[in-house]
């Protein structure tokens, strides 16, 4: 039971789990639970993670092993892992990551005798290939991660689950409510950016969240979390990491995938991210008075990355001079897509929700054609 009385940044903080303090699991209880429970035996590597105990264990095949934090409901966990299951049930077409079941066909493994609550491990499956920051070198590209963004949306649109409806600090759904990460800033240009994307979203999106389409979404398909293959016809071949599974707005699904782009090419900076959203469109439609104000989600959306870094920033001495160049990045970015002309942008996104980009398809039919 989180306490009502803490500010709603505080709680959640707390439901989160992402200031919860990191106890490293035994590798060692993590390779005999594997052992009893699997069935599975061999390498287990360290892979980096937000807050989970994560490693690739090389056995028979490659495997990806999560051991949740002390710090989060297991029915949180199991949100994540439900969701999982609802793809792979519904829509076993969509390259989603797969949960792997115990040799007793569970979905899941208590840690025992870990507070405040107890750790589960999970096993579930590794998808190899390039990551989509690393593989995405056309505009095919990016449009073709639209689509599959889009495909996800649809495959998650009958979801639901007790806990779907969490505090989550990534849902855009709660910007507006935790202010105190303005506070975080510490340069004076950052903080008059901030204060200016910030104040648009509470202008232009706080008086239209009663009316957004809602659903049960991803909530973080970023460059880092989808696998690609250029010679796959459909480029994205796995989505990976449900740890943001919310119930929220549907056109947040959507900014998450803009906002990692926006910025990003000096010469155009809202580019690279139209394309994306284009993609999107033709495999889930929007209403055009939801996707106007995307350019304020997804401003919104990359604000409250460095927003969060700052954050962290402060309450991490060792790593404040790391973590305040890592933003760096998303503040100049941010920088050159608030600076692109407010009306110039809502009218290509206008354009992008009226006029969607042809098919891959029928780009290539146009071309045989001339």
């Amino acid at each position: 039971m989180i306490d009502d009385t803490l500010s709603f940044f505080d709680q959640v903080l707390v439901e989160t789990a992402i200031a919860a303090p990191q106890e490293p699991v035994d590798r060692g209880l993590v390779e005999r639970l594997l052992s009893e429970n699997y069935g599975l035996r061999g390498e287990l590597q360290p892979v980096a993670t937000e807050k989970d105990d994560t490693f690739r264990l090389r056995a028979d095949r490659d495997y990806l092993v999560k051991c949740s934090p002390a710090g989060e409901d297991p029915q949180l966990v199991e949100l994540q892992t439900a969701a999982m299951v609802h793809l792979e049930t519904t829509c076993p077409d969509l390259p989603a990551q797969r949960v792997i079941t115990t040799l007793d066909g569970a979905r899941e493994v208590v840690i025992e005798g870990t507070r405040p609550y107890p750790r589960i491990l999970r096993v579930l499956s590794y998808v190899p290939g390039d990551l989509l920051k690393d593989g995405a070198r056309t505009a095919d590209h990016w449009s073709l991660a639209g689509s599959m963004l889009g495909r996800l949306t649809v495959a998650m649109a009958g979801f639901a689950h007790p806990r779907d409806e969490r505090k989550l600090l990534w849902d855009m759904g709660n910007f507006h409510k935790m202010p105190e990460l303005l506070t975080f800033i510490e340069d004076d240009a950052s903080r008059a950016l901030a204060h200016g994307v910030y104040g648009d979203y509470l202008d232009v999106v706080v008086p239209r969240l009663a009316d957004l389409e809602r659903q049960v979404i991803h909530g973080d398909f970023s460059p880092y979390n989808a696998v690609v293959d250029p010679e796959d016809p459909d480029f994205v071949t796995g989505v990976i990491d449900f740890g943001d599974v919310v119930r929220t707005s549907v056109v947040f699904d959507v900014a998450v995938g803009m906002a990692n782009l926006i910025g990003v090419d000096e010469t155009d900076p809202w580019g690279k991210a139209l394309t994306f959203l284009g993609g999107y469109l033709r495999t889930r439609p929007l209403a055009v008075a939801d996707v106007e104000i995307l350019r304020e989600i997804a401003l919104g959306r990359l604000l409250l990355r460095a927003l969060v870094v700052g954050w962290r920033a402060q309450g991490d001495p060792e790593r404040h001079a790391y973590l305040v160049t890592h933003a760096a990045r998303d503040w100049t970015s941010l920088r050159r897509a608030y600076q692109d002309d407010a009306e110039d942008v809502r009218s290509r996104l206008r354009l992008a929700a009226t006029k969607p980009l042809p098919s891959q398809s029928e780009a290539r039919e146009g071309e045989h054609q001339r």
